[in-house]
């Protein structure tokens, strides 16, 4: 029971942290791409085959992250809920 409490109150403080002031939340470019994949899939415009590029590599992740950050950008259409 004591260790469910010390999950829950570390869960909740982070919850805070990350919500806290969204307002005061800027995008560099990286996320400004990653918003913009998400949003061309949640309108229907995209389905990317690729994810985004490994750092200054030629190698690319997944598109399943650019499909996970569309739906809470389907609902909220807020781009810091994505």
């Amino acid at each position: 029971m004591r260790e469910n409490l010390i999950v829950a109150a570390i869960l909740t403080a982070g919850a805070v942290i990350r919500f806290y002031r969204l307002d005061l939340t800027w995008f560099f470019l990286d996320q400004a791409r990653d918003v913009a994949a998400a949003a061309g899939i949640a309108a229907g415009a995209s389905f990317p085959l690729l994810g985004p590029r490994i750092g200054w590599t030629e190698a690319y992740l997944g598109p399943l992250y650019f499909y996970l950050m569309a739906i809470p950008f389907s609902i909220a259409r807020d781009p810091v809920a994505g």
